[in-house]
């Protein structure tokens, strides 16, 4: 009986491991030095526009866990550029979710791109990119917003560490003095933003949550079985 107890413990703490390495995979994005810029356009609505230039929405960014590239990882990964692009003709909307809700579903007319180290032959990880919902926080002073986006792998000498999708969280500063929020921009009133910093992490297996599951499952099983002998 010891043993079946041991085993089934070893299980959950197997399954619990893996979860727990998978959650320290992630690519961690750094400050942008350029600007997107939120326009009103009424009723607590928006849209987005990234940077036109070459390159886009773009600085640098650095791995962890098995995503680490170069000497002296996980101490002192190796950092790359990373860009976020909008193609000619793609409109960013946010639809807020209620009033006063503070809160925006998006929809993009196509989907962005997403470089890891370059776009192109070599590349660490390109991807498609989904931005999903933003949530403003904070009553007065500082806000913070959070913006998500959901990323589909297409490529890169990182895309099967990764995994076929991602999520990507980053948080939002407003360039201007005066504190506006995004859900009193009168229509036609801009405001510039930039990356804070962000994670882009792999989306939760289901096999993985399934195992961790049937672990602990199996061992509450066995402590019920335990408890009427």
């Amino acid at each position: 009986m010891r043993r079946l107890l041991v085993v089934l413990s070893v299980l959950v703490f197997l399954t619990l491991a893996v979860s727990t390495a998978t959650a320290q995979n992630q690519i961690t994005l750094a400050g942008t030095s350029n600007d997107m810029t939120f326009t009103g356009t009424g009723g607590g609505n928006w849209t987005l526009s990234l940077p036109s230039a070459s390159g886009g929405l773009k600085d640098t960014a650095w791995g962890s866990g098995t995503l680490c590239t170069g000497p002296g990882c996980p101490s002192s990964p190796t950092i790359y550029p990373f860009n976020i692009m909008q193609g000619a003709g793609v409109t960013i909307t946010g639809t807020e979710t209620g009033p006063n809700s503070n809160a925006w579903n998006i929809t993009q007319s196509a989907p962005l791109t997403f470089c890891f180290d370059g776009c192109g032959a070599g590349s660490l990880l390109t991807g498609t990119l989904e931005l999903v919902s933003l949530v403003e926080t904070g009553k007065t002073g500082t806000f913070n917003d959070d913006l998500t986006a959901n990323i589909v792998i297409t490529g890169g000498s990182l895309a099967s560490m990764l995994g076929p999708d991602a999520v990507l969280s980053i948080t939002v500063d407003f360039a201007s003095k005066d504190k506006l929020r995004l859900a009193t921009l009168t229509s036609g009133q801009t405001v510039a933003a930039k990356i804070s910093d962000g994670e882009l992490t792999p989306t939760a297996e289901p096999v993985s949550m399934v195992l961790v599951g049937s672990g602990l499952l199996l061992l509450g099983g066995f402590v019920r079985r335990r408890r009427k002998t």
